[in-house]
């Protein structure tokens, strides 16, 4: 599920799994611990049937091997916590047992990850802790795949918002797209097309509405991108995409109904069914996605407005 570019990180992630732990155990069967106390015990949770759990949301730009060696140095430092900080621990947890203590990421691709992991199991089971199960302890390191259905539960109950930042596309970005020799003649089909809208009387407004296109092309294409991370709602908005293309170009070859009239119907039903079928989509996402599918059908499908309008 986890892009090698995780999607969250720091309190994003930290607030994310959270819902997953709270969403996996029973109701009375798991205990967030607060951030002004989880600091020098070195957990943000526990569970009754053993696991204590702290969360860690490396910073997406991070390289393999920056990634890598934060992870180590999180299992290092938080461990240790976990071992210096007795009497804290003692108090937090009562009689528990801690036969997991386990660091909960978005992303992990290294097996010396899990070498380091066994190799503080073996030093930790060496102290003899009293709040420790002597007999099936281990520190271990989860991605969120490990809670696939709460995930998944989550995102389709519409219990949290995803929300995808764009990359702002100005100006410059829009110009230097469209004068690209392999853009060109998506450039082109869009000028002819918008040339038969009739509410565009000048140049100029034929040449900011080909911009405005470019621009909601850009911005959808990566908000699609990000929703990769989130392959149930990225199949999903695929699928709509392909159920309304089909439905868009039936209705333009044969409604009598103007060009915008037209194009308003076919953004406003999109949205509806996203927001119905992907629920846990926040809504400036949601409206991204149709802008881009109305620019992408202008300039590469056979979508058109057959009115025999044309601006002089």
């Amino acid at each position: 599920m986890s892009d090698v570019s995780a999607r969250l990180e720091g309190d994003e992630w930290q607030d994310w799994a959270t819902q997953l732990l709270q969403r996996h155990y029973p109701p009375g069967e798991y205990q967030a611990v607060p951030d002004g106390q989880s600091g020098d015990a070195g957990i943000e949770g526990f569970s009754l049937d053993g696991c204590v759990y702290q969360m860690y949301g490396p910073r997406s730009e991070l390289n393999f091997k920056a990634r890598h060696e934060g992870l180590r140095r999180k299992i290092t430092e938080d461990t240790n916590k976990f071992v210096k900080n007795r009497a804290k621990l003692q108090s937090l947890l009562g009689g528990l047992k801690v036969k997991r203590w386990i660091l909960l990421v978005p992303y992990f691709d290294s097996r010396s990850i899990v070498e380091h992991a066994t190799k503080k199991t073996k030093e930790i089971l060496g102290l003899s802790l009293d709040y420790v199960d002597a007999t099936d302890f281990r520190v271990m390191v989860l991605n969120e795949d490990a809670f696939a259905v709460e995930r998944s539960a989550l995102l389709n109950g519409g219990r949290t918002s995803v929300r995808i930042e764009g990359v702002v596309i100005d100006a410059d970005t829009i110009d230097a797209w469209s004068v690209e020799e392999a853009n060109s003649e998506l450039v082109r089909v869009l000028d002819e097309k918008i040339s038969r809208l009739p509410t565009l009387t000048t140049p100029e407004l034929r040449i900011r509405l080909r911009r405005d296109y470019v621009s909601h092309l850009l911005h959808g294409q990566n908000i699609l991108e990000g929703l990769r991370s989130y392959p149930d709602i990225w199949s999903t908005v695929r699928r709509l995409r392909s159920e309304r293309e089909r439905y868009l170009f039936s209705m333009c070859m044969t409604s009598q109904a103007a060009p915008g009239a037209i194009l308003k119907e076919a953004v406003e039903t999109f949205i509806a069914s996203i927001r119905e079928c992907a629920p846990a989509l926040a809504l400036e996402t949601v409206n991204a996605v149709p802008h881009e599918v109305i620019a992408d059908w202008l300039m590469r499908c056979p979508l058109d407005f057959p009115e025999p309008y044309t601006n002089a």
